[in-house]
């Protein structure tokens, strides 16, 4: 999973994620944003649910929710809460790509943890343990 975080010329701050991921730099943008208390809190559920690879956990979003289980992490934007058939039709297929990714716990720590870092530099808020 290949990532950047860019600083725009308006000021916000950004994530963008490789093919694939890319619901998960939406979920950054969109739902975590520039929260260090909220980032902090999730990352605190992200090791609970590592420690106890039973429970699942969910964090519903405005746009997407995050669900942590079995030792993954899932992000889905809320309009996927509808089915397809089995088949569709020929010379069709539903990209969903940037609708909903997933990742192991690890690799979504890391994201979270480099992500939250990038924040706090940008924002001249020093370096903080995470």
């Amino acid at each position: 999973m290949d990532y950047e975080f860019i600083a725009e010329p308006d000021g916000s701050l950004k994530a963008y994620l490789s093919m694939g991921h890319e619901a998960l730099g939406h979920w950054l943008n969109d739902e975590l944003g520039e929260d260090l208390d909220a980032g902090a809190r999730v990352l605190a559920l992200l090791s609970q649910s590592e420690a106890n690879p039973d429970t699942v956990a969910s964090l519903p979003g405005k746009i997407y929710n995050l669900t942590i289980a079995d030792g993954e992490v899932e992000v889905m934007a809320n309009v996927v809460q509808f089915e397809f058939p089995d088949e569709l039709e020929p010379d069709m297929s539903y990209y969903d790509d940037e609708q909903m990714s997933g990742c192991g716990i690890q690799d979504f720590m890391m994201l979270l943890r480099n992500w939250l870092a990038f924040v706090r530099e940008e924002r001249g808020l020093g370096v903080a343990p995470i």
